[in-house]
């Protein structure tokens, strides 16, 4: 089964390159993922800038089973939108294996207001756990987007290089403890380029099909 934990389903206040992609248009992200070597499915990206308007679009879809087998299902959904470095909104739709569960969260000031499932929440103005926003590694609170949790986090960082369309491109590598547990890859041209994680017996890796551009809010 797939825990909440395991995605982030969002992480680099220090240390990164300032050189932000700030242009007009659509930029995406598109990664392979496999589980214990397994491809099981696609975590997929978009950001759409229009002046000072930023939306982002997740969407997350994993099968997990044995051969034609399928035995865990997994979507997850994310809509931002933001204005400026401030954020507005947060959508986001989960279905694990037919348990379904949606987070809708408006701007009220300082907090956010709105609704987990028919629940009325009230939550802090921390970033969502989505891997696009490179302000996420270095932050030490996050909201995860399935069930509105706030995580606490401490991370470390060093250097390393990644793999990309026949070239080794230099990386930094972001650990984070605490209530996720998640290793990041970031790059100065493409931002978030690539993830792995460990859950229960099993290792997920991420793969790049596309990668878009260093993007900070």
């Amino acid at each position: 089964m797939v825990d909440r934990r395991m995605f982030l389903s969002g992480m680099v206040a220090a240390g990164l390159a300032p050189g932000m992609a700030n242009a007009s248009g659509t930029h995406v992200w598109s990664f392979d993922v496999a589980r214990n070597g397994s491809n099981i499915g696609r975590h997929d990206v978009a950001v759409n800038i229009n002046g000072s308007k930023l939306v982002a679009r997740t969407s997350i879809i994993f099968e997990i089973g044995f051969g034609p087998i399928v035995l865990y299902r997994y979507n997850h959904e994310i809509e931002e939108n933001w204005l400026g470095n401030e954020i507005q909104t947060i959508s986001a739709y989960t279905n694990r294996d037919g348990r379904e569960t949606s987070l809708r969260l408006a701007r009220d000031n300082n907090q956010f207001v709105g609704k987990l499932n028919d629940k009325q929440v009230q939550l802090p103005l921390h970033r969502p756990t989505a891997y696009w926003n490179m302000s996420l590694p270095g932050s030490q609170n996050l909201i995860e987007t399935q069930d509105g949790q706030v995580f606490r986090l401490q991370w470390t960082s060093q250097d390393d290089m990644i793999s990309y369309k026949g070239k080794r491109i230099p990386a930094k590598r972001w650990q984070s403890d605490g209530d996720l547990e998640i290793t990041l890859l970031t790059t100065e041209k493409f931002g978030w380029s690539g993830m792995r994680f460990d859950f229960k017996d099993a290792s997920f890796t991420y793969t790049a099909r596309e990668l878009g551009s260093f993007i900070k809010r």
